[in-house]
């Protein structure tokens, strides 16, 4: 397809649109009408059922911006990463062991490395952006989980699963795939896969070295500044990544010794009064924060709350009445998770406010020297804040400034 001789339009004034457009500007090709395009190019945040009626081809961003690298003489070659928790933390791994650039749901949108020198990028892709490709085919791809997330766009969580399997279906015998063993949701779609598949599990040799090396390095006080199971498991899908290319495992490792946690997962913020705060505000789902909260072996005091998915409750609670001390629970959510604390006669005390800052607080109050406070949602922010980014940026400024530092 020659897209300089194609109508093409763009559905989406966000930061994916704007990117596309000012692409095509580049390429001095001005946006159609998407009554008369030949390609209708969309932004993740925009769901099927509200595109415009188009008698042309639609894709998405990513994959308009895959079609366009091929056009060049070099291009570069492409690490995707997905799955419903912990892509960020193995997308920024796979950079840092590499030095290469990252785009997508992480980064800039990916159509900004088009006509750029750069020989390899890492990619972290939505199911969002998945929805709308057909010859996205990068060399290695990674699915690191699949668990109940976005069902109000999904449905289901076969059409779920099926979006992310999009990351390799294009995939040929000489690319690479790299799951998590063991993931139901995984293995109902790879089987379609005409790539290598690569396995990786929490008991696997691979994560097991990881976690030595961690806790080597950790004692020498350098560490790869890794919490919990779940981030041994992310750098062990990141090194599993990144040996195709040539990348042997000890030397992985050592590049991820000074390897920092991106913010807002599981990211330290200040220990008061030997309580330590911990901002896990990228914790969006259930699934999320019961990883968090089983990386501690401290008392934890949780904060959970935002707006709510309609996500299934009743498990994801029954499993924190074990295993934290205390539950403080803000926003939306709220008076589901107190009915559903009612109904399952919560053993635990849990109590629900109005803000977040009244949250911590009241999880600060309610804790002990030694103990663990601890952000971890499982909800996404929007009810109160723009972003998670911004529900981290504040809990971590309250605690800095009215809990640490609280003015006389």
């Amino acid at each position: 397809m020659d897209f300089l001789l194609d109508r093409i339009a763009v559905l989406g004034t966000g930061i994916t649109g704007t990117a596309v457009i000012a692409k095509l500007a580049e390429m001095g090709v001005s946006p159609v009408d998407p009554a008369s395009a030949d390609v209708l190019v969309v932004s993740p945040g925009i769901p099927p059922d509200q595109y415009p009626e188009c008698p042309g081809i639609v894709m998405s961003e990513i994959e308009f911006a895959y079609q366009l690298m091929q056009r060049m003489p070099d291009p570069p070659q492409l690490i995707a990463v997905t799955g419903t928790n912990g892509k960020s933390t193995v997308t920024a791994m796979i950079a840092h062991i590499l030095s290469i650039p990252v785009a997508g749901n992480i980064g800039v949108p990916l159509i900004e490395w088009v006509g750029r020198n750069a020989p390899m990028i890492v990619v972290e892709v939505s199911s969002y952006q998945l929805e709308q490709v057909k010859e996205f085919r990068p060399e290695v791809a990674i699915i690191t989980n699949i668990t109940p997330d976005h069902l109000e766009r999904h449905k289901t969580m076969a059409r779920y699963s099926e979006a992310k399997a999009a990351v390799f279906q294009a995939q040929t015998s000489d690319q690479t795939v790299v799951i998590l063993a063991g993931d139901p949701w995984i293995e109902s779609i790879i089987g379609t896969s005409h790539s290598e598949i690569r396995r990786v599990s929490p008991e696997d040799e691979l994560t097991r070295t990881v976690a030595d090396h961690s806790r080597a390095v950790q004692a020498e006080g350098k560490g790869l500044g890794l919490i919990g199971a779940h981030n041994h498991l992310n750098a062990a899908m990141a090194i599993a990544a990144v040996l195709p290319f040539g990348m042997s495992v000890p030397d992985a490792l050592a590049r991820l010794t000074d390897y920092a946690p991106l913010p807002h997962r599981m990211e330290w913020v200040a220990t008061v009064a030997e309580r330590t705060f911990f901002d896990d505000s990228k914790a969006t789902n259930p699934d999320s924060t019961l990883v968090a909260v089983a990386a501690f072996h401290q008392p934890v005091h949780l904060i959970l709350g935002g707006k709510d998915k309609g996500l299934e409750l009743e498990s994801f609670m029954r499993t924190l009445f074990e295993t934290v001390s205390t539950i403080t629970v803000y926003g939306e959510i709220a008076d589901r998770v107190m009915g559903v604390a009612h109904a399952e006669r919560c053993p635990i005390p849990i109590r629900n406010v109005v803000t977040l800052d009244e949250a911590t607080r009241l999880a600060f109050e309610r804790s002990a020297p030694g103990d663990v406070i601890l952000l971890s949602p499982a909800c996404s922010s929007f009810d109160q804040f723009r972003d998670f980014n911004h529900r981290g940026d504040h809990f971590k400024s309250y605690v800095r400034t009215q809990i640490a530092c609280p003015s006389t």
